[in-house]
């Protein structure tokens, strides 16, 4: 989604959060943005820099499922899920800590 996105970039990046439940994708087409984009409600954003949660045993078919919650810093899209710095990381952990 910006100029320096690199596999080699994304690898480094996905070490920075070591949690088995955590998955990072590097995806070049954007095909994942673009599916989750739509799947949220909007077929005319690619969603990226996002962080959601899915509940235990959630099975993906055909279509992603809708996350249980989620929090993005995309700016304008979904306003009432966007968070930033401080925000975002109090946002997180509030999340997670609801979670079993």
């Amino acid at each position: 989604m910006i100029d320096s996105d690199a596999e080699s970039t994304a690898i480094v990046t996905a070490q920075s959060i070591k949690d088995d439940r955590v998955q990072h994708f590097y995806d070049p087409d954007k095909l994942v943005g673009k599916t989750f984009g739509q799947r949220l409600g909007r077929r005319d954003v690619i969603a990226w820099d996002m962080y959601m949660f899915f509940p235990i045993g959630n099975v993906w078919r055909w279509q992603p499922p809708m996350p249980s919650a989620w929090a993005h810093q995309m700016g304008e899209e979904w306003p009432e899920h966007y968070r930033w710095e401080e925000d975002l990381v109090m946002e997180l952990n509030r999340i997670a800590a609801g979670l079993k």
